[in-house]
């Protein structure tokens, strides 16, 4: 009876768990429940694993996707295969809207008591944008950019301020709100728009060579890292509507629907499929400069498939209807289709294969073939015929109307590569832009970028398995010395060989790419020579979707060293490729090879932990970084500036500053501003940064400044750490005003004391910026300043190490700075002691300034101030800098007489010292970080100063205003 029982009941749990999505379902929704109540108990909370997902998921929550799961698992049980994964998805879509929007209640003006968006500069530009348009006053021209000319206003080509309009007008059809509610909600909404897109992208793709249920495997993994990889946070969380969250949910449709014209053999439904992707690139491309992930991704793709000769006609059918409409929309914005065109790494690519396309066509497939029978004759591909005679044509026709253009593409195209946002100034001084290395590669993705690497290697595996084994060899052993040298040839700026800038590594870098392509190609007109019809139709067989997936792997390794921040466009597409690996291991695991079974099911293991390892740690980073994208207190201190601004200031007053604050001032102070984030005239970062911030002569401020009918000039603490950038951006072709600004607080463990002095070091990290000569009686020093490549990179021959400072109380006696220079150290007086505003003078020594400041230090029990605890180094070229006098010297000379200040706003920390009856200074050192005041001058004008209509140029070279007259006589 017993055995009748156990027979039952082994049946009864057979019936119940009837499939194997059952069993895993059901399995995966116990551990959660478990993991649920661990939360909810507060157990294994020291475990690091256990720790992430606690902190990036309530007990709630965690109950939630169980009962999620089980729901899937019920699903399945009744062999709803079609539906047993939207529940996942829908959990996803909550959970991220919800992680995404957790710090809404903390995106507060403390000076209004309103909301206002987060820590960023970008997105005040379009909610400013967004309420003049619900105001009515938006125009053509933005009089509160570029004062005073104005600049073209952003609604005009760009469609972020209108779709926070638009979200204002429909939210207030529901509850009353205002358009910087819509602005902060904004982001996560696209966002959400974004993760639909990208799931329903990825099924359609993995669907190509995947089972149904596979490819929703595959989109549910990609999905959830998706929306948890912390490289996407910032832009796509609320309070931050930078024109990514918007992009991205263009750019997954444009693919979708490129892909379902592939999948289709209906030609109606791929023109129609064609022209949805062209929309949603030209809509792309009227929001985000990403854009030009999807021409290239699909020229890269069509191009390919074009030189196989693989489905010709429906080639040419969903690549035009595609780029037409792109194209179109592409005009529209620019008003110049030659504008829109030409551009020789996005849309120019796409119009030349356009062009080829449409010209192989005419050549072989029209009438005119019968009359080009010799062509028939050479035993090549006719795409490479067509492609060899349209660009000997273009090469011919170039030659006589522009030589000097024809011979400068190559050397754009690799130009390009190398460095994708050009080697300008302003471009490489903001952090963004910065080229990363593959160091910083890792510590962004860390194990996500391996399971991508691997990933990218099986699928090309997977591309070209029905090769014979000789050319699979070859293929597969070419590509991975290219994927291998593409990406190793730039690991670190500490490398002397794989640096990025050595001779190696560019070989290493542009070498592996054409040894793969001279390898495809030789292969693929090896065998039209030899009429290997095999090796033909195994070309004409490779998969559109592994074309595609492998065309989109090789832009995001390209971007891996473009800049940092195309981390963002990376982190989703190198997901993608990742989430496709434990799927073809686990199906390598069904191999008879005893061996191979083996090494996929300890692969696979591997795979699944580190997935897990890696979900739980981006889950817990973005968790938090979501939660700390609030306004700072330096926000808030900006927020309380900005309101002296609004109420003591009259309207279209002009602000000048560094370029970083421009939104700030225009959106929060309502002011016009002379140059802002938007580059629009970058000329004028450079003539701020020459003849303002970085000069030496009153009277070139005063100049610059009235030429912009200024009112008033902001300079703000963090300017002091930005010193090197704008020094270096208004600098002649020989970087005559790069210099960088050394802070540093006291090493105590150097510090000695007698009975009547006290001997300070404070170590500091600076370069010398130009030659030093000092004589100290019949001995000559001399220490020699840096040299600069073509490109502004700097190569120091000696280094600024440390300050000694010896005083007893508050008597000073003459100071000295360490240099390091030609492997010895050298000690130089330094003439000049700025200390509680004074300038102290010792008569010799080299005429540096060193400012002494406050520095707080953390104590058992508390805070404690060292009234001298840190030290600003000022060389002579940095301390006779208008920054250096008026913001951290207090005008001691008075040479900006007319320069008044009007307001200083300062430091929560500072405010909270000074309250607590600490200090009354208006600078602190706390952290490696300077706490110092936003200040704000007024500007009045002596008679005698000119007014020059060439600051208001556009463009212009280098230092080439030096010459002008500055005052009248």
């Amino acid at each position: 009876m017993q055995e009748d029982e156990k027979i039952k009941y082994k049946k009864k749990l057979k019936e119940i768990f009837n499939n194997s999505y059952t069993i895993v379902f059901s399995a995966i929704a116990f551990v959660v429940f478990i993991l649920s109540l661990l939360n909810f108990l507060k157990i294994g909370e020291n475990i690091s694993l256990l720790q992430q997902l606690f902190y990036s998921f309530s007990w709630a929550n965690l109950l939630f996707l169980g009962i999620i799961f089980l729901g899937s698992s019920i699903l399945a049980h009744f062999k709803k295969f079609g539906l047993m994964f939207l529940p996942i998805l829908f959990w996803l879509l909550i959970t991220t809207g919800m992680v995404r929007t957790a710090n809404i209640p903390n995106l507060i003006d403390v000076s209004t008591g309103n909301y206002t968006l987060g820590p960023d500069l970008d997105p005040f530009l379009f909610l400013r944008n967004a309420i003049e348009l619900s105001e009515g006053t938006a125009g053509e021209i933005d009089f509160f950019r570029y004062a005073p000319l104005g600049a073209p206003s952003y609604i005009n080509y760009n469609l972020m301020p209108w779709t926070i309009y638009g979200l204002y007008n429909f939210l207030s059809l529901f509850n009353e709100t205002s358009v910087t509610y819509a602005a902060i909600i904004a982001p996560v909404i696209f966002f959400l728009i974004s993760v639909i897109g990208f799931f329903l992208f990825t099924k359609t793709i993995s669907s190509f060579k995947f089972s149904k249920e596979k490819s929703w495997i595959i989109s549910i993994i990609a999905t959830a890292f998706y929306i948890f990889v912390p490289s996407m946070v910032h832009r796509t969380v609320a309070g931050i509507p930078e024109l990514e969250s918007l992009g991205m949910a263009f750019f997954w449709f444009a693919f979708l629907f490129i892909s379902l014209a592939w999948k289709t053999e209906n030609k109606k439904k791929q023109i129609l499929f064609g022209i949805l992707a062209g929309i949603f690139t030209g809509a792309m491309s009227w929001t985000w400069g990403g854009y030009k992930y999807i021409y290239l991704a699909i020229f890269l793709t069509s191009f390919l498939i074009f030189l196989i000769e693989k489905d010709k006609s429906k080639n040419r059918i969903i690549f035009s209807s595609w780029f037409i409409s792109a194209i179109i929309l592409e005009s529209l914005k620019v008003s110049n289709i030659i504008s829109a065109v030409s551009s020789v790494s996005d849309t120019g690519l796409a119009l030349f294969l356009f062009g080829i396309i449409w010209f192989e066509f005419i050549l072989f497939e029209t009438p005119l073939k019968e009359k080009l029978k010799k062509l028939n004759k050479i035993k090549i591909p006719n795409s490479i015929k067509s492609l060899i005679i349209l660009i000997l044509l273009g090469l011919i026709i170039g030659l006589i109307i522009s030589p000097e253009k024809i011979s400068s593409v190559a050397g754009n195209l690799i130009e390009r590569l190398l460095y994708p946002f050009g080697r300008e100034r302003v471009g490489l001084t903001v952090s963004e832009n910065q080229v990363p290395y593959f160091t910083d590669v890792i510590s962004n993705f860390g194990h996500m970028f391996w399971l991508f690497f691997f990933g990218a290697i099986i699928l090309f595996y997977e591309a070209i398995k029905h090769f014979n084994k000789k050319k699979k060899l070859v293929l597969f052993s070419s590509f991975v010395i290219f994927i291998t040298t593409f990406i190793f040839s730039r690991i670190s700026e500490k490398s002397q060989i794989l640096n990025g800038e050595t001779l190696i590594s560019k070989i290493l870098y542009l070498g592996g790419l054409i040894f793969f392509a001279v390898v495809l190609l030789w292969n693929y007109i090896s065998a039209y020579k030899n009429k290997d019809e095999k090796t033909i139709q195994d070309f004409k067989e490779i998969d559109f979707s592994y074309l595609l997936i492998l065309a989109l792997s090789v832009l995001m390794i390209v971007s891996m060293r473009g800049a940092i921040r195309l981390f963002f466009i990376v982190s989703p597409c190198l997901i993608l490729v990742a989430a496709f690996l434990p799927i073809k291991i686990y199906e390598f695991g069904k191999s008879k090879d005893s061996l191979t079974k083996l090494i996929s099911i300890v692969a696979f293991v591997i795979i699944i932990l580190t997935m897990i390892g890696t979900f739980a740690n981006y889950s817990s980073s973005t968790v938090y970084a979501v939660k700390t994208t609030v306004p700072s207190s330096y926000n808030q201190q900006w927020q309380y500036a900005m309101e002296w601004v609004r109420d003591n200031t009259n309207e279209g007053s002009i602000f000048v500053h560094w370029w970083d604050y421009g939104y700030w001032v225009q959106t929060l102070g309502e002011r016009p501003t002379v140059t802002d984030g938007g580059h629009y005239i970058a000329y004028w970062d450079h003539l701020t940064a020459r003849y303002l911030l970085t000069t030496q002569k009153p009277e070139t401020a005063l100049n610059l400044m009235k030429s912009y009918n200024v009112s008033y000039l902001l300079i703000d603490s963090t300017d002091l750490g930005k010193y090197s950038a704008y020094s270096k951006i208004g600098g002649d072709e020989n970087y005559d005003t790069f210099s960088s600004i050394p802070i540093g607080a006291i090493d105590k463990s150097q510090t000695k004391e007698t009975q009547n002095t006290t001997v300070t070091v404070y170590p500091l990290n600076g370069f010398v910026d130009e030659d030093i000569f000092y004589k100290e009686g019949d001995k000559e020093i001399f220490i020699s300043g840096p040299t600069y490549n073509e490109y502004g990179v700097l190569s120091a021959k000696a280094y600024l190490i440390g300050l000694v400072l010896r005083n007893e109380g508050e008597k000073f006696y003459q100071p000295a700075a360490v240099f390091y220079s030609n492997n010895k150290q050298i000690n130089l007086p330094v003439r000049y002691i700025y200390y509680d505003r004074e300038l102290i003078d010792f008569g010799t020594g080299i005429e540096s300034i060193i400012k002494i400041i406050p520095s707080l230090n953390t104590v058992s029990g508390g805070l404690s101030l060292d009234e001298k605890g840190a030290a600003i180094y000022l060389s002579p070229k940095v301390s006779e800098s208008l920054f250096a006098q008026l913001y951290l010297l207090n005008d001691p000379e008075d040479k900006y007489q007319t320069i008044k200040l009007a307001h200083s706003e300062q430091s929560s920390l500072v405010k909270q010292m000074f309250s607590n009856g600490y200090y009354g200074g208006e600078f602190i050192y706390y952290g490696s970080s300077l706490y110092g005041p936003i200040r704000i001058w007024e500007v009045g004008y002596p008679e005698n100063i000119v007014a020059h209509d060439e600051f208001l140029e556009k463009t212009g070279e280098y230092a080439e205003l030096d010459n002008l007259t500055f005052i009248n006589d």
